[in-house]
């Protein structure tokens, strides 16, 4: 197992890291890698006299069509493009957008660590008393604690790389950019309060619900860039996998914990670990 899971970091990590220079960028109107597209220097505004004394540019500054790589590209094409580029190379490198992912995935970490951390007991033989959620009934295909940190880790940089591969797209002008980048952003929001519903406040019931938007929102966005940059929805295709999965497990948590008269396992399971620990201190005087 430990093996298996080892490979599994390193091939996703090798992903991750291989992924913007293994993956073209390729452009929804000519099919072509975007590193093939290569536009010119403009070239300068001058002009000359003819006999009849009027001033007339020359016929390098008419320039109607040039022609890259094979095909005809009108003037006005590329003066459109030439904005777009000055945008695309003021957005971050992609190791910011990688980074920015995974430190934001760490700051629900506290609503876990309270829920799953051992607390003191109130006699010799319950020193090690775990959190909540070791207590309350678990699917039998629940995993280990330990695999959840770092498939997180190689989830987030996915979906970091992702969105910079989207938004560093020429066809993304800054309305677009801008667009893209909030729906994202509820998308990724969203996917930071599931642990504090679920954990902080044992709202099983709403983990679920929340779930069940990131599967769907998910879909939405892969199907919204896949169109143009398949790349980019292929990067989060084991994102995808790993929501669909913790939906039907955070399912299978509220139906062996249901909710009772306002009350789950989980509070209830919470509640007396802070009353063992209020007898403990009182019994040591505390």
């Amino acid at each position: 197992m430990i093996q298996t899971l080892t490979l599994y970091t390193r091939f996703w990590l090798l992903v991750v890291l291989a992924a913007p220079c293994s993956l073209p960028l390729v452009d929804c109107f000519t099919a072509q890698p975007l590193s093939l597209r290569v536009v010119p220097s403009w070239p300068t505004t001058t002009t000359t006299t003819t006999r009849q004394g009027i001033n007339s540019p020359r016929l390098h500054d008419v320039w109607p069509s040039s022609t890259f790589g094979g095909q005809r590209i009108r003037r006005d094409t590329l003066l459109k493009a030439a904005p777009m580029a000055m945008v695309t190379s003021s957005l971050p490198g992609v190791e910011w957008f990688v980074l920015a992912h995974i430190v934001g995935g760490f700051l629900p970490i506290p609503f876990v660590i309270g829920a799953t951390r051992k607390v003191k007991g109130i006699d010799p033989n319950d020193k090690d008393l775990g959190g909540w959620y070791t207590r309350i009934q678990l699917p039998t295909w629940t995993p280990p604690n330990a695999i959840f940190a770092p498939v997180w880790i190689l989830l987030y940089g996915s979906m970091g790389l992702s969105l910079h591969m989207v938004l560093r797209h020429p066809q993304m002008t800054a309305s677009r950019r801008r667009m893209a980048a909030l729906l994202w952003a509820v998308h990724y929001f969203s996917n930071l309060s599931w642990a504090p519903l679920f954990f902080g406040l044992k709202r099983l019931r709403a983990g679920l619900w929340v779930n069940g938007w990131l599967v769907v929102s998910l879909l939405v966005w892969m199907a919204l860039i896949g169109h143009f940059l398949p790349a980019a929805a292929v990067l989060l295709t084991p994102y995808l996998v790993w929501v669909v999965f913790a939906t039907f497990l955070n399912s299978a948590v509220c139906r062996l914990n249901p909710t009772k008269n306002g009350c789950n396992e989980a509070r209830f399971q919470d509640d007396l670990i802070k009353l063992r620990q209020r007898a403990a201190d009182y019994a040591n005087g505390t």
